[in-house]
């Protein structure tokens, strides 16, 4: 059985992020452990809400300006 596609759907996250916080969004690294072993993993920090509706306001005004 092959593993879940997490490549896919990390895209579709990336592309989410990078409209709420930018084109420099930082992604961030935390040990932790998998399998008994520390490793480095990578860590998404989950908008808020109104953080999300914000971003999706000024994508909004910013496809309004263009048009």
């Amino acid at each position: 059985m092959r593993p879940f596609p997490w490549h896919s759907v990390l895209r579709h996250i990336n592309r989410i992020l990078k409209a709420i916080y930018g084109a420099a969004y930082r992604k961030s690294y935390k040990s932790v452990y998998d399998g008994g072993r520390l490793r480095k993993r990578r860590i998404y920090r989950i908008p808020l809400l109104e953080e999300f509706q914000e971003a999706m306001q000024r994508l909004a005004q910013a496809v309004a300006n263009i048009a």
